[in-house]
């Protein structure tokens, strides 16, 4: 059960927000009901988007998981979907 000020990702791309799947928010309140208020924000501190969810379209985030940082793009960015794979795609870095 996700409490009040528990960090939180996003079980699925929410495009009309700029929001994707795995990325992290806090909830900040937590309905009688088990909906909640979450809170997203960049790491400069300005609010992305403060949404009601349900307990369905987030999960807690633990011990294992992996920070990640990505540019807020514009909504045709957001909206992009991954490759069947699951996985983005990978820069090839030149050497020297």
């Amino acid at each position: 059960m996700v409490k009040e000020f528990d960090v939180v990702a996003l079980k699925a791309d929410l495009p009309k927000r700029r929001l994707l799947r795995g990325d992290v928010g806090t909830a900040v309140h937590v309905h009688p009901d088990g909906t909640m208020e979450v809170e997203f924000v960049t790491f400069g501190g300005d609010t992305v988007a403060l949404l009601h969810l349900c307990a369905t379209q987030i999960r807690r985030v633990g011990k294992k998981d992996l920070l990640h940082a990505r540019l807020l793009g514009t909504r045709k960015t957001a909206g992009r979907t991954r490759p069947p794979n699951g996985r983005q795609p990978v820069k090839k870095l030149r050497a020297g």
